[in-house]
């Protein structure tokens, strides 16, 4: 996958530090970017329904778990 193109899940992570502004950029970025190998992130914002689990895959978010104050 690398020789492909696709970077690996902390360079991602590093770059939606850099360029995104907000939790939406940061989430579309960290859910939808190709990568090399699979994983799980963890993202977290400062308002209260920012926050999420996303599973991903090489493609893609395979699942995303949202949590409530429930």
């Amino acid at each position: 996958m690398a020789f492909l193109g696709y970077d690996e899940i902390s360079w991602i992570i590093r770059e939606s530090f850099e360029t995104c502004g907000d939790w939406d950029c940061a989430y579309l970025k960290l859910s939808g970017t190709p990568i090399v190998a699979d994983g799980y992130i963890t993202l977290a914002g400062v308002k209260e329904d920012e926050n999420a689990i996303i599973v991903r895959d090489h493609f893609g978010s395979a699942h995303t778990y949202h949590m409530t104050g429930d």
